[in-house]
């Protein structure tokens, strides 16, 4: 993924955990206190491509929820306590930090800006959608009986009709988009 003037940023999902966390830090904000949570709806974990990603976004929804901040220094501070840079996954939830604090200079410096936030979640639900639809059905059949095909099959469909629906609910027209308040 790159801006108009050539220069590359990190992938939309790493720059749409930055903006999340620019949210977070006060720095911009939602229109309405329903974005994020319009958002989750949306977006799921297992949409992004890197697992760390899925992780950290869990993580954010998480402190949401509870009303917490969800910046990149509480984000840190959580998988330091917890030992999840020690677990399997640590090492790439790791780098991951490395990237959204490089991903969080780009929104500062005008680059990815927070406005673009469901522009992002749709780059990200969009490439869920490719993965989804490229799925080798010969190996998603393989150890089920033929009597099972047919819902193996229709799973798959639906799984992947209903992430086609998300994506065209974050591009429509009427989606809510993050408002700078402090620069």
């Amino acid at each position: 993924m790159s801006v108009d003037d050539g220069t590359d940023i990190p992938e939309a999902g790493t720059v749409l955990l930055a903006c999340l966390c620019a949210v977070s830090s006060g720095r911009y904000s939602y229109p309405n206190g329903r974005d994020l949570e319009d958002l989750a709806e949306l977006l799921l974990s297992s949409d992004f491509h890197r697992p760390a990603e899925g992780r950290a976004y869990a993580a954010i929804l998480e402190h949401h929820d509870r009303g917490d901040p969800h910046d990149l220094v509480t984000l840190h501070a959580q998988f330091l306590t917890s030992g999840a840079f020690t677990e399997p996954g640590g090492r790439e939830l790791a780098a991951l930090m490395l990237d959204l604090v490089t991903a969080d200079d780009a929104i500062r410096d005008g680059t990815a800006h927070p406005q673009r936030v469901r522009t992002l979640a749709a780059a990200v639900v969009a490439e869920a959608h490719r993965r989804a639809a490229s799925v080798d059905m010969s190996a998603a059949i393989a150890g089920h009986p033929p009597s099972d095909w047919l819902t193996v099959w229709r799973d798959h469909g639906t799984k992947v009709a209903g992430i086609a629906s998300r994506f065209e609910r974050l591009i429509a027209p009427s989606s809510k988009n993050l408002v700078e308040v402090a620069a």
